[in-house]
């Protein structure tokens, strides 16, 4: 960013006079978290970065633009026993908890623009465990609007800095003086400001779903990994009466297991789709055999891997599991290895020997934090850059039995009929993305996973992606709300 500084009687005045198109996109996000600190949303930061470089460059005529719909407007125009009440969930301990911090921000800052929405950012804070009953004993802290702009700071499980968020009733005092804003374009939610920092409390997340069921609210789930994903959030939610975005406890289990994805598809068969044939090994059979010096140690550490890594090849031979056409797993000579319950391709490599095995044992052995995934799963690997094969993924939104693919106009209509089928199958709902390799001839699919809880984290998110390249196009806070109608529908169902 570049600034101006102009020299008073008694200080230095500041003010932003354009932006610099080579800014880091964290220096942006420092600009607009410094507007919230002060009480200025996003949109009025904008409007005079544009306005006063239009200044600097002896521009006129710029129309006063609509102010954001927030605070007594927001009120003016619906009555809080109009409004929806919604807690925007994110956080947790998972490996994806960035992601989730990141999503969470951008699904909160676009209910936010929705007059008839009364939405509340809620982190995660300490859930190492998926049960239930632990999840409901976690930490969760109410955020305010400036805290949910800086996702950064909740990257670890620990409580908020409030002292990053101390009082700033002089620089908004500054701000009107210098007249860089007026005093009615502040806004005038409570939440909005950094002085109600001390707003922000921590409770139970058990006691914050109790909060919610009397307020009728809705959780929109963006913990993705973990609790959030598994079933467990889920479950606590059906449990304490309590509407949520996206799938069941059932099927978001399945869907977060790579293994019971693949075993649900060869009892439930789609035809046209399935997946690649895998071997689940549990975690001990790498990771203590790598960390235990009485383990694979020395030549028998190597050898003890290639018995392992045979063992596996062997198991693929026949070309059970696959496609017709889709991959020769008789003569398997590479392998892909990933965690059995995580998303986002944390954990996923290719192997091509017993060496890269063992080197990968290792590196969970001395690089992850414990708790370790219960099992890892092995497949063939795929190369989905030969033709007529290429990876994809789809956009399915809609109520149990009721699918639709979003958007995705240029695949084969018979590709997104399997990815459909196949969303039945596993028991999807609310919105969730499919990821597959698609053979562009036959539109047969080979299933990857299935996300639940999908990828939020910006507007080029693939479900956001899809939904505006939709016919007609479909925005962000309409996605959003059609997700929020879901979780009633389900609810009163």
């Amino acid at each position: 960013t570049t600034t101006t500084t102009t020299t008073t009687t008694d200080r230095h005045r500041i003010r932003l006079t354009r932006l610099d198109p080579r800014a880091t996109r964290l220096a942006l996000e420092r600009l607009l978290l410094s507007g919230a600190k002060c009480g200025l949303p996003i949109e009025l930061v904008i409007e005079h970065v544009v306005r006063n470089s239009m200044h600097r460059s002896g521009v006129s005529g710029m129309k006063k633009m609509s102010p954001p719909v927030t605070g007594a407007q927001a009120a003016a125009q619906a009555s809080d026993e109009d409004k929806m009440k919604v807690y925007v969930v994110f956080g947790g301990s998972s490996s994806q908890r960035r992601q989730s911090c990141r999503s969470g921000r951008h699904v909160y800052l676009t209910l936010k623009r929705i007059p008839t929405i009364d939405v509340v950012a809620v982190v995660l804070n300490n859930t190492n465990n998926n049960a239930s009953s632990q999840l409901a004993d976690a930490t969760a802290w109410r955020l305010s609007y400036a805290s949910a702009l800086d996702p950064d700071q909740w990257d670890a499980p620990r409580a908020p800095d409030a002292g990053r968020f101390a009082p700033s009733k002089r620089v908004r005092a500054d701000l009107e003086k210098y007249g860089w804003v007026k005093p009615s374009e502040l806004s005038s939610c409570q939440d909005t400001m950094m002085h109600h920092h001390n707003e922000q409390r921590s409770t139970r997340f058990g006691a914050l779903l109790a909060v919610a069921s009397r307020e009728g609210a809705i959780i929109f789930n963006a913990a993705h990994g973990g609790a959030g994903e598994d079933g467990a959030l889920q479950q606590l939610c059906v449990s304490s009466g309590v509407a949520y975005t996206g799938s069941s406890p059932l099927a978001s289990r399945v869907c977060m297991d790579k293994a019971a994805t693949a075993k649900a598809l060869v009892q439930r068969p789609v035809h046209g789709a399935t997946c690649l044939p895998k071997r689940v090994v549990p975690a001990s059979a790498l990771v203590s055999k790598a960390s235990d010096e009485r383990g694979w140690g020395g030549r028998e550490r190597v050898e003890g891997a290639k018995r392992l890594w045979l063992d596996i090849v062997s198991s693929f031979s026949g070309g059970g599991g696959a496609a017709p056409g889709a991959a020769d797993t008789n003569n398997v000579t590479t392998l892909v290895v990933k965690p059995i319950a995580e998303g986002a391709s944390r954990g996923v490599r290719r192997l091509m020997d017993e060496r890269e095995l063992l080197a990968y044992a290792e590196d969970i052995a001395k690089n992850q934090a414990p708790p370790f995934p219960y099992a890892y799963v092995f497949e063939p690997f795929f190369d989905a850059s030969r033709a007529p094969w290429v990876e994809c993924s789809f956009t399915l939104m809609g109520a149990l039995g009721d699918l639709r693919v979003v958007g995705q106009s240029t695949i084969d209509a018979r590709a997104k009929e399997r990815a459909r089928a196949v969303g039945h199958a596993l028991g999807v709902e609310g919105c969730a993305v499919l990821d597959a390799f698609v053979n562009t001839d036959t539109g047969e699919l080979i299933v990857i996973e299935m996300n639940t809880v999908p990828d939020m984290t910006s507007p080029d998110s693939t479900a956001f992606a899809h939904a505006r390249n939709a016919d007609p196009p479909i925005d962000a806070e309409t996605l959003c709300t059609r997700a929020l109608s879901l979780a009633l529908v389900r609810r009163f169902r």
